[in-house]
């Protein structure tokens, strides 16, 4: 059964922009829950050069009509010229959570 809902995934350099970007957003009600993950380590080719870089990583809670409002606030409250900004459909979940998430969106 797909869902109307998306976890959407993005990185940040420090704990407090993670931190400031997911209260933002869940104030704003584009997301209904952002997890911050700990600090993990990013390797990646930009303008040419080989990129290592420590990040954390963002799990956003949303609903799929969210997101066009959702990327343009992250990429207005990010600090990378090009945030990562991956949608991820969710299929299936606990009726009451799925049920959350649409609440918390409305």
């Amino acid at each position: 059964m797909m869902t109307p809902y998306r976890l959407v995934i993005t990185t940040v350099p420090t704990i407090q922009e993670g931190r400031d970007l997911a209260r933002k957003i869940v104030e704003e009600r584009l997301a209904a829950c952002v997890t911050l993950l700990p600090q993990g380590e990013s390797f990646y080719i930009w303008e040419g050069e080989l990129q290592e870089d420590r990040e954390y990583l963002l799990l956003i809670k949303t609903a799929g009509h969210l997101l066009p409002a959702l990327e343009k606030r992250v990429q207005e409250l990010h600090s990378y010229d090009l945030p990562e900004f991956i949608s991820l459909a969710i299929d299936e979940g606990s009726d009451g959570y799925l049920e959350w998430i649409g609440e918390m969106v409305r």
